[in-house]
C-alpha cells in the first residue's frame, strides 16, 4: 500500500497555471495515486474541500503548502495523528558546503539592512520562504522594492555579489544527482559537474530530496548559489517521474511515514 494516499494539485479555472503543476499531475497519475484538484484563491487560507492529513500531499503555491503544514500541525486531536514537529526552514546556503559559494554571507534584520550602504548587494528572506523575491540591489533607490511591507525585525540574508554568467538547478534524490536544468544566463556555458558532486558529498545535513543551484562566474569558477527543499520546488522541465519521486520522498521524510 502506498504511503501517500492522495495528492491535492492546484489549478485555476480548471487549468494548470504552470508546467510544473502539469508535470506533477502526470507523475502522480502514472503512479496511480488519487488526485484531487483545488482552485487557487487569495493564498490566505486553504481552499474548501482540502482536508489536511499527512498521508495526503499538496502541490501548489508555497503559501498553500505552508498553510497545509500548519493545519496538519494543529490537527492532532481531530485525526489522532502525531503532528509535524517542525515545519521545514529554507535551506539557503548550508554551513557544511558554504565554501562552495565563494562569497561572504550575513544574517541581519531588515531594519539593519535598510541602514547598510554597501552596493551592490544580494538580499533574500532568511527563514521565511518567498516572503519577498530575493535579488541583487545595485542602486540605493531600488532598496524599497525589496523591503516594501516587510517588518524591520524580519531576518534577511545578504551576500557579496559575484559576476555569474549562467545558472543551473541540480536535482538531488537519496544523495544522488538525478538531473540538471538551465534556468538563467548563457545556456551554452556549463558548470563543472564534479564540483556539484563534491558539494553533494560534503553536504552533511542534507534532506532526502532537494535542489542545489550552481552558477559559472565570468572567470570560469563553478559556485554554489543556494539550496532549496524538495517540497517547495518547480521542476524546470525535469522528467515527471523523477520530479514526483523527489516530492514523495521528501514528504515521507518530513512526516516520518516510514
Amino acid at each position: 500500500m502506498s504511503k501517500i494516499e492522495k495528492v491535492y494539485i492546484q489549478q485555476e479555472n480548471g487549468s494548470f497555471q504552470d508546467d510544473w503543476l502539469y508535470y506533477a499531475y502526470m507523475g502522480f497519475k502514472e503512479k496511480g495515486i488519487k488526485i484531487q484538484f483545488f482552485e487557487c484563491g487569495d493564498g490566505e487560507k486553504l481552499p474548501i474541500g482540502i482536508i489536511p492529513y499527512k498521508k495526503h500531499m499538496i502541490v501548489g503555491w508555497i503559501q498553500y503548502t505552508m498553510l497545509y503544514f500548519n493545519a496538519i500541525q494543529n490537527s492532532k486531536e481531530k485525526y489522532n495523528k502525531d503532528p509535524l514537529y517542525e515545519i521545514p526552514k529554507p535551506l539557503n546556503v548550508p554551513d557544511s558546503i558554504k565554501k562552495y559559494a565563494m562569497r561572504n554571507f550575513n544574517v541581519v534584520t531588515m531594519g539593519d539592512f535598510k541602514k547598510d550602504t554597501t552596493l551592490p548587494i544580494f538580499v533574500k528572506p532568511y527563514d521565511k520562504l518567498k516572503l519577498f523575491t530575493g535579488g541583487v540591489i545595485t542602486k540605493s533607490d531600488s532598496r524599497r522594492f525589496f523591503y516594501h511591507d516587510v517588518s524591520d525585525d524580519t531576518l534577511v540574508m545578504t551576500s557579496d555579489v559575484l559576476d555569474i554568467i549562467t545558472e543551473y538547478r541540480c536535482f538531488v534524490n537519496n544523495g544522488k544527482l538525478v538531473g540538471i536544468k538551465h534556468y538563467n544566463g548563457d545556456f551554452d556555458k556549463f558548470i563543472d559537474v564534479d564540483v556539484v558532486r563534491n558539494a553533494i558529498n560534503d553536504y552533511i545535513e542534507q534532506p532526502i530530496a532537494y535542489t542545489i543551484d550552481f552558477g559559472l562566474t565570468s572567470d570560469n569558477k563553478t559556485v554554489l548559489i543556494e539550496c532549496n527543499d524538495a517540497w517547495s520546488i518547480c521542476n524546470y522541465g525535469l522528467d515527471s517521474d523523477i520530479y514526483v519521486n523527489m516530492l514523495i520522498n521528501r514528504w515521507i521524510e518530513i512526516f516520518n511515514l516510514y
